[in-house]
């Protein structure tokens, strides 16, 4: 025999079944995962990173570097094609996320322009 219990508010307890309703995120594919380098390794100036999203939005999240401070920014998405900017300018070059899968990107930065490959993976 199942029992189940029902908790004013939160709806009924069955082991094993969630009590969330369902948020409409339920099908998304997982996260993905991307390493950010820079090139040079050191920002000279400040810099602002955006993202622009598979479905070309722009995200609004954002990572600062200061001046001084090591570039590295490690970040988890949704899978397909990013594009970067630094500075709200729109580096070159994209990459591509794949779910439970990280994937190593170099920005490449000479003053305001910047570009992006991604590091090949050793075998």
């Amino acid at each position: 025999m199942l029992l189940g219990l029902v908790v004013a508010g939160c709806g009924p307890f069955l082991p094993g079944l969630s009590a969330k309703p369902p948020n409409g995120t339920e099908q998304m594919p997982g996260p993905s995962f991307v390493h950010i380098i820079g090139h040079p390794e050191i920002a000279s100036t400040r810099l602002v990173f955006g993202y622009i999203l598979p479905d070309g939005a722009t995200s609004t999240v954002t990572d600062v570097i200061a001046a001084g401070a090591p570039i590295v920014v490690d970040r988890t998405s949704q899978p397909g094609v990013h594009r970067l900017t630094v500075n709200g300018v729109p580096c070159t070059g994209s990459y591509t996320l794949a779910v439970g899968l990280t994937v190593e990107v170099v920005v490449q930065i000479d003053g305001p322009v910047c570009s992006v490959t991604v590091k090949p993976q050793a075998s």
